[in-house]
């Protein structure tokens, strides 16, 4: 089994505790208030492949936020700004210690109905003109998805004057809608654009590949130039000014639902994250013109073939994760810092649904080269780089707060993690399943459907430290380093058959992250060897 499909079910394992335990009892125990004795056998400590060469840390603590989906640096101050789905916008002073969020704007209160807020950006003469752009999904008339500017107060604690209101552009809202804006060195903004359609079928309003309406696609508009009858000019070198028929306002087309896109503050390039179907992520270099290749494409993998290709060739993602690594790319920044000097000049990236962050840059010979940074548990909706050189994730709806990527620099103890069963210490005796001096086994008050298997569970914290549960939350809450569930699942002694124990899946909190193993029983039931990452 995939380690990342294995973690979905030791999670719903832990979750299954927190939810249904009868917390009054323990499994064969007497009740829970009495004192347990310290678990003092684990082995499991570190990881078994050498340590990610980066690490999440919250960076703000004591704040959290009700869904993010985006975080923007204030030019002038000492403030950042976040946008959430639900259309609030708040400042907050950047520190560590920062304990209050402080509302700028209720963009559902200035629509006046429920609104979608995918992004923010700044203007790039923000200390000249104080402009700040929303983009959002609107329910006024037809609900539809606009970029609205507006003037930021030059306040202690500064607000978006909800007056102050002008509408860029608009384009129909549907399924996918991106929504991401970033200015380029030319001061032109981006904008990113989703297919307008639902999952299924692939592309239904089949709109990748024309050049004749907004959708699917990267747009660039002057909006400091506007024209005779809109808040903005189109810049005339875009690629299809002079394509009868065109929309010109689009930079490159052929894409999904490109939520999170970055642009080089060096050289202007533009990389996208493009969320595919069923199969393929993709990683876009995207220039004027070019054509990503939705939906005759996913990635590299030929998917609609009848659709007629656009007016310019189609271009290979210059990177492609499958399914089984990655689910929903989130792009961030391409890195231009000084305080995690190996990412120089790649594009960080994320995925919404498996947490993991890579980045992707140019070798030698200019060909583009990834790599892994972390692993994490977060579900990551945007990256910011600060104009001190942090780099900031946003994690949407497991804590709601913002975090930072560091180097990691613990210590490598992957030649001593232990391979088989019997090494862990959390069972004194595996004939039995008896646990070691402090592991406690627990029951589920419903447990989970395993296939005609039955299920054994056992929860390990390390000496006399204890978990700790957030008010009101079955959930949340602070889980002490070391905390281990195990859940070992067994076929069932039936007539002339004895039991046969299959494998014994174990989560492990390790370095402020949960991580899933499995280890699988040999055939004579003496013991379990660790499976590796690519599963079996």
């Amino acid at each position: 089994m995939h380690a990342r499909f294995l973690i979905v079910r030791l999670i719903a394992c832990a979750v299954a505790f927190q939810y249904s335990v009868n917390f009054g009892r323990v499994s064969g125990s007497e009740p829970a208030s009495r004192a347990r004795e310290p678990w003092t056998t684990s082995k499991l400590q570190g990881t078994p492949a050498p340590p990610e060469p980066f690490r999440v840390v919250s960076a703000f603590p004591q704040l959290k936020f009700d869904l993010p989906t985006s975080l923007l640096e204030i030019p002038g101050t000492n403030r950042l700004l976040v946008a959430e789905i639900g259309g609030r916008v708040f400042t907050f002073v950047k520190n560590a210690e920062t304990a209050k969020a402080d509302l700028a704007l209720d963009a559902a209160a200035v629509a006046g109905g429920s609104v979608s807020l995918f992004a923010a950006v700044i203007h790039p003469k923000f200390q000249d003109n104080r402009y700040v752009y929303l983009c959002l999904v609107h329910p006024k008339g037809k609900p539809h998805t606009r970029v609205s500017r507006y003037t930021m107060t030059n306040d202690a604690v500064p607000v978006l004057d909800p007056k102050s209101e002008t509408v860029i552009i608009t384009w129909p809202s549907g399924g996918h809608n991106a929504g991401c804006m970033r200015f380029g060195t030319d001061g032109m903004l981006y904008i990113a654009t989703g297919d307008g359609s639902g999952p299924n079928p692939p592309d239904g309003l089949t709109t990748g590949q024309t050049v004749t309406d907004l959708l699917g696609a990267i747009l660039r508009i002057d909006v400091d130039h506007p024209s005779a009858d809109q808040q903005y000019s189109i810049p005339a070198d875009n690629p299809f000014v002079k394509h009868e028929g065109a929309r010109a306002e689009i930079f490159g087309y052929g894409l999904r639902n490109p939520w999170k896109f970055g642009i080089d503050a060096k050289t202007n390039e533009v990389y996208v994250a493009d969320n595919g179907w069923e199969t393929w992520e993709m990683i876009h270099l995207v220039g004027s013109g070019t054509n990503c290749g939705w939906p005759v494409m996913e990635g590299r993998a030929r998917l609609r073939s009848e659709v007629p290709v656009g007016p310019t060739p189609i271009t290979p993602p210059i990177r492609d994760h499958h399914h089984s690594e990655a689910n929903s790319v989130i792009g961030g920044p391409v890195y231009r810092g000084y305080k995690l000097k190996s990412l120089h000049g790649d594009f960080v990236y994320g995925d919404y649904i498996t947490g993991t962050i890579w980045s992707v840059g140019r070798s030698a010979d200019g060909s583009f080269v990834g790599q892994t940074l972390v692993d994490t548990d977060l579900r990551i909706t945007d990256f910011m780089e600060s104009s001190s050189g942090q780099l900031y994730v946003v994690d949407y709806d497991l804590t709601g707060q913002i975090y930072e990527l560091l180097p990691n620099e613990v210590k490598d103890l992957s030649a001593e993690f232990p391979k088989l069963l019997s090494q862990t210490g959390i069972f004194a005796d595996l004939a039995t399943l008896k646990p070691a001096a402090g592991v406690v086994a627990y029951d589920v008050t419903v447990p989970r459907w395993v296939d005609g298997a039955v299920a054994q569970r056992f929860v390990g914290v390390p000496g006399k430290e204890t978990i700790h549960l957030a008010p009101h939350s079955a959930i949340r809450g602070t889980y002490p380093e070391g905390t281990v569930f195990a859940k070992h699942v067994s076929v069932p002694a039936s007539e002339g058959n004895p039991a046969q124990p299959l494998e014994t899946q174990i989560l492990q909190f390790q370095y402020g992250t949960w991580h899933p193993y499995s280890y699988l029983w040999n055939d004579q039931g003496t013991d379990a060897e660790l499976v590796s990452s690519m599963g079996t």
